[in-house]
């Protein structure tokens, strides 16, 4: 079994990252400083420089990410404000008083987050970081989806807010200031200096930007990923010493529960439309959104019930007889998702097992027999979306859980 992940060696790793990630920064200002002072004398060029510059990014970058955050801001902030609403267990007024508790004693820079209810019937919550700079944001805000509402305890609701208000703490910060958008700029307008010196004309930059490009996000999305990862762990442990562990390990498995029926029921489906050409996976997430229960599992009868709720996915999709008609020819995109899926299969750890009163909550005691279990069974998995893909933002929940066991003892 892989080792758990030493804190103290992942907290100078995030360091190491992070470094890395600020000599990146001053590269891009030292691109951007050196291509406004070379446009400034040589005025010839700005023409040229404008024409490609623009088109990009207007209509590459920034509408995109204006009209994704627009669409995002509108689905995401649902009730923002006013003890007028009830959603699962819990009033506004309960909700906004348990975030207030969670997060009383943390630094005041971290204290009474902003708190919007998502409009997703899954158990999570999430946090953004500022797009510009790091810890730039006057208020903080915390996502936290109706599910969750639906789903989890008071002491789980606190240890879900504590790891998302964690990541604006800036020794868990992994963001690369500046953000993807500066990157872009500080790139091109690196190719347009350094091609102005080679007479690269304006055309010849736009083709280069498009090649380098590719090259420059895989470096900045190593960087990223590595540190989300340890981050996730960082925040996990924040969590657990401030809200209590037992609380945290319950929301990781809860949302492990989440994820595996989502993947099951998403799979199912895929195979029972594989031959329909014109349904991609977007659509069968779109339908089983409005479909499946608010931050329900089906404990351990999640496999009888998924048939039904595969169904229901189906016939929201509204197909018509002439479309169910199957064909010869395999739908690429369902066929990609299901390959992804595909591998070894490992006999799981059902936790839910070690339950003993029922209360879809483990104790300090049945969480230690868990971790004993995970222990003893280095090659079975806790759910089945841990086998699929390997993580590339987020940690397995089976290593979160044994990590934040290891620090509790």
């Amino acid at each position: 079994m892989k080792p758990i992940i030493d804190i103290r060696q992942a907290r100078a790793k995030l360091r190491v990252l992070r470094w890395a990630a600020w000599i990146i920064f001053l590269g891009e200002i030292v691109s951007v400083s050196g291509c406004a002072f070379f446009l400034f004398h040589h005025g010839e060029h700005l023409p040229a420089f404008f024409k490609t510059f623009v088109p990009v990014f207007l209509f590459w970058q920034i509408l995109p990410l204006l009209a994704f955050r627009f669409a995002v801001h509108k689905k995401c902030q649902v009730r923002p404000t006013g003890n007028s609403w009830q959603i699962g267990k819990y009033s506004e007024e309960e909700v906004r008083s348990l975030a207030h508790a969670a997060t009383k004693d943390l630094p005041s820079k971290l204290r009474n987050p902003r708190i919007f209810i998502a409009d997703h019937k899954g158990t999570g919550a999430w946090t953004w970081l500022s797009l510009l700079w790091p810890g730039w944001e006057r208020r903080k805000t915390i996502w936290i989806t109706e599910g969750s509402l639906h789903y989890l305890e008071p002491d789980e609701i606190k240890a879900l807010v504590v790891h998302e208000i964690a990541h604006h703490d800036p020794v868990n910060r992994y963001d690369i200031p500046g953000g993807w958008l500066f990157g872009d700029v500080a790139l091109f307008a690196l190719l347009t200096w350094v091609g102005a010196q080679f007479y690269l004309a304006a055309d010849g930059v736009f083709v280069a930007f498009f090649i380098v490009r590719p090259i420059v996000l895989a470096i900045r999305a190593r960087i990223v990923s590595n540190a989300s990862r340890i981050t996730e762990h960082l925040c996990d442990v924040y969590a657990a010493e401030k809200a209590g562990m037992k609380a945290m390990i319950n929301v990781l498995l809860k949302t492990g529960e989440e994820e595996e029926l989502t993947g099951v029921v998403l799979a199912r489906a895929a195979k029972k439309l594989l031959y329909l050409p014109d349904i991609e996976t977007e659509d069968l997430l779109f339908a089983f959104e409005k479909v499946r229960p608010h931050g329900r599992i089906f404990h351990d009868n999640l496999f009888r019930h998924a048939g039904a709720l595969v169904r229901s996915v189906v016939d929201e999709l509204k197909l018509d007889p002439a479309t169910l008609e199957r064909r010869n020819r395999a739908n690429k995109e369902l066929s990609a998702y299901l390959k992804e899926r595909t591998g070894r299969r490992y006999k799981r750890i059902r936790w839910r097992e070690l339950d003993a009163d029922g209360n879809s909550q483990l104790s300090q005691a049945e969480i230690a027999r868990l971790c004993d279990r995970l222990r003893g069974n280095p090659d079975a998995i806790l759910f089945l979306s841990e086998s699929e893909k390997n993580p590339t933002t987020h940690p397995a929940c089976r290593s979160r859980i044994l990590t934040l066991s290891t620090i509790e003892s």
